[in-house]
């Protein structure tokens, strides 16, 4: 009898009863496809921070180089409130604010606000493009997530070596050209190697995002503040005369003297050497390499001369 099996025991399926379940099961195990939900991006297609996506979540968003500005770009030909792009009536309009160098909307200079189309093309300074449009939430989740693997640190979310080495390129000749201070800090933790033998690699991998999280903290938004390499950090910091990169130093080796980090039920204390050099009119420097060199040279310095502590190379 179709549905009963032979010794009265759990009942067989018939054919077409097999076919039915099997055919739900498989139902039961589609992908259901996510709702898509469309961001409002800018997104900076050329200069130092290509590939960098920002979510518009405001009706006014104002671009520039400025610290207060919504969507910071720091590029030096950019005004410190270039433009601002606002929303009207379900609309996107850009309006340049009479910034140094103009505003050009698909290869137009603007004078007055302009209406934004998906895909408009917004150039800012020689060096810098950014595109207006509109994107599926999960294409701008993923250029975010490609945008940080490739300028950012994986372990303590600093900038890495590549970006700094770009954005000190660009500081530099930005100073040289105006004759405005710029300041490089290089920083190492005192005896990272007793760390790592005490509380392990992961206790040492504390100690580095705890001073990267502090470091960030006691710069200026302006500021950069990166890996350099193992132990090491780099500051790059723009305008600051020479007075002031020893007071900034002193408060980030005061900072990291103070700092306690717990790890596995222990508590992690360690000390930093700084070695700061400022270029100047009166001081002034033939490359990139030279400044690094002479901040190495204080670095090399405080070591030398008994550790926790700021010198000037």
């Amino acid at each position: 009898m179709p549905g009963v099996s032979e010794d009265g025991g759990v009942p067989e399926l018939a054919p077409e009863d097999e076919t039915m379940a099997v055919s739900a099961q498989r139902k039961s195990q589609e992908i259901v496809p996510p709702v898509l939900q469309q961001r409002t991006v800018v997104k900076v297609l050329t200069g130092l921070e290509a590939g960098r996506v920002y979510v518009v979540a405001v009706e006014e968003l104002v671009v520039g180089r400025g610290s207060t500005c919504d969507l910071r770009i720091d590029d030096s030909s950019l005004s410190r409130a270039h433009c601002r792009i606002h929303r009207s009536n379900g609309a996107y309009f850009c309006e340049d604010l009479g910034s140094r160098n103009g505003t050009q909307v698909d290869g137009m200079r603007i004078k007055a606000p302009v209406l934004l189309h998906d895909g408009a093309l917004i150039q800012l300074a020689a060096g810098t493009i950014i595109m207006f449009s509109h994107q599926e939430d999960l294409e701008v989740q993923a250029e975010q997530r490609l945008y940080a693997s490739a300028v950012l640190d994986p372990l303590t979310g600093l900038h890495n070596r590549r970006h700094l080495d770009a954005r000190l390129k660009s500081e530099f000749a930005f100073a040289s050209r105006h004759m405005t201070p710029l300041s490089v800090l290089l920083i190492d933790i005192d005896h990272f190697k007793k760390i790592n033998d005490t509380f392990g690699h992961p206790g040492g991998d504390a100690a580095l995002r705890a001073l990267s999280e502090r470091l960030q903290r006691a710069v200026r938004t302006e500021d950069i503040v990166a890996r350099y390499g193992g132990e090491e950090f780099a500051v790059i910091a723009r305008g600051i005369e020479t007075a002031g990169a020893l007071l900034l130093g002193e408060r980030v080796r005061e900072t990291a003297a103070s700092l306690r980090v717990q790890h596995d039920g222990k508590t992690i204390a360690f000390t930093i050497s700084v070695g700061i050099t400022t270029m100047t009119r009166e001081r002034l420097f033939d490359s990139v390499a030279s400044i690094l060199k002479a901040a190495d040279e204080g670095l090399y310095k405080a070591k030398e001369t008994g550790r926790n502590r700021c010198v000037r190379g």
